[in-house]
């Protein structure tokens, strides 16, 4: 990897940090035939960051909010599938996940409108943030569940993934916001792009689609 590549994958993966150490360390052991993915995850006092380094025989762990950066390899498709849970505060909905429901219609948005809602979503009832949410998307059935969602948000992820192809790296980010009643991935363009799209999940399918990344590297 040159330095353009490591200041690329920097940037993206680490964008409120200044390069240290450790960050380099990470990096160095990354390859044109490796895959990065950052996961955050917050939910009940519950918090984790890692960082996650896919190689075609086994996948390292590191631990970036460690006092130093601590690592572990995983090798087995089922350890990959146990660390996936466990970094996600495990739950039995993850472990015994069978699900064969097609997935739900998601929303369409401007992402500058988007982020503009969310600024202001802390001083809004949730009436007339679902109103200002199915005014941007058009969506009456997904905006009240956003709404409500983001006004009683219990957990919280964040996943910044990174592949080699034949013109570099390319990123791909989405974000995943959760209450008990259910939960959103949200998605968004590159760059510039000015789209985004809320796609109804659940933690068991946030779950299995980090896995499958991680595994197959499996569209998230």
């Amino acid at each position: 990897m040159n330095e353009k590549e490591r200041l690329i994958l920097a940037r993206f993966l680490f964008p409120e940090l200044t390069r240290s150490v450790d960050i380099e360390k990470l990096l160095n052991k990354a390859d044109a035939g490796a895959r990065l993915c950052r996961l955050k995850y917050a939910e009940a006092g519950f918090t984790r960051d890692v960082c996650l380094l896919i190689h075609k025989e086994s996948t390292w762990v590191f631990c970036l909010r460690a006092p130093e950066l601590s690592s572990w390899e995983l090798s087995e498709p089922e350890e990959v599938r146990e660390a996936c849970i466990l970094l996600l505060n495990g739950c039995d909905e993850c472990e015994s996940d069978t699900q064969t429901v097609p997935p739900a219609p998601a929303m369409l948005l401007s992402r500058t409108r988007f982020e503009q809602i969310k600024e202001e979503s802390a001083a809004l009832p949730v009436h007339i943030l679902s109103d200002l949410l199915e005014e941007t998307s058009g969506d009456v059935m997904n905006a009240p569940r956003l709404a409500r969602i983001m006004k009683r948000c219990t957990s919280e992820g964040e996943l910044r993934l990174c592949m080699h192809g034949s013109s570099g790296w390319n990123t791909q980010y989405a974000s995943y916001i959760g209450d008990p009643s259910g939960a959103f991935m949200l998605r968004i363009g590159r760059g510039t792009e000015d789209w985004m799209i809320a796609a109804p999940t659940t933690k068991a399918e946030f779950c299995n689609a980090i896995t499958q990344w991680v595994l197959k590297a499996a569209p998230i």
